[in-house]
């Protein structure tokens, strides 16, 4: 629906709304999950079900236009999408983004464990999440606008640097300092390097393989994400939070040396 120069934009604005869902989503929770006592939480649920319902008469009203190679030729050849990931960029792209996603569930689902076995309390644990996750989102409010600026590949791989000074911050100390800093600049990171990845498939296909090539990232991006969700109470119960540092660090380096070494490679089709 939108024009190519300005697709990173409309990416990066979509990835608001998780700020929006960070900031006001606990407070409907707090306001509705009495309303039907003596039934705990149902209130909230009552709640979520409005949000939603809410959430659909604007999407009810967008109209987008049929893809191009849509029809039953299309159909009859599904699979051949995964053709495209013969093409290095879509490769990258891919891999970028679900690198970011990784790197940052492995990070964060260990975070609060690894506090709360330093001495630190539930409060503060969560706390430190609260202000992860308000820098996962904050930055989309320009990083659409950096993208235009500077390039998908360069938000890209800045993000992938950012992720790895997040994993060297978390690897050199315990501190309260060393939670917060490194957790909100891997909240950074995953944001550039996402939305960098984004836009850089959106660029890498043709529209006629969107759809099919939307639908596989969104499917490798979910899989690395839980094999990390996994991984990630492994090694910090069984090795320690300074490794699950060093394991991301390991993950991230080599991403950015083979973003920098295929940036030659067209990335348009």
């Amino acid at each position: 629906m939108v024009s190519p120069e300005w697709q990173p934009v409309a990416i990066s604005l979509m990835l608001t709304s998780g700020l929006v869902a960070a900031i006001g989503g606990p407070q409907v929770f707090i306001m509705a999950k009495d309303a039907l006592a003596p039934i705990p939480l149902a209130g909230a649920y009552v709640a979520l079900a409005v949000v939603i319902l809410v959430g659909m008469v604007p999407l009810a009203l967008v109209r987008i236009p049929r893809a191009p190679a849509a029809g039953r030729v299309a159909g009859a050849k599904r699979f051949a999408s995964l053709a495209v990931l013969r093409r290095g960029p879509v490769r990258r792209a891919i891999g970028i983004a679900a690198i970011s996603q990784g790197v940052m569930i492995f990070m964060m689902i260990p975070t609060p464990l690894a506090m709360l076995g330093c001495g630190f309390t539930e409060a503060v644990a969560g706390d430190v999440i609260r202000w992860h996750v308000v820098a996962m989102f904050a930055p989309s409010f320009v990083t659409g606008f950096l993208i235009k600026w500077f390039g998908k590949e360069r938000i890209a791989v800045a993000g992938l640097v950012i992720l790895a000074i997040a994993a060297v911050g978390a690897a050199a100390g315990l501190s309260s300092a060393h939670f917060y800093g490194s957790l909100i600049l891997l909240g950074v990171g995953w944001n550039f390097g996402f939305i960098g990845a984004t836009s850089m498939l959106a660029t890498a296909v043709t529209d006629g393989e969107k759809a099919a090539v939307q639908g596989l990232n969104d499917t490798l991006i979910a899989l690395v994400s839980t094999i990390c969700a996994f991984a990630a109470g492994l090694v910090v119960t069984g090795f320690g939070w300074a490794v699950v540092a060093i394991v991301s660090m390991l993950i991230v380096l080599p991403a950015i040396a083979v973003l920098m070494l295929g940036k030659a490679e067209p990335a348009t089709v």
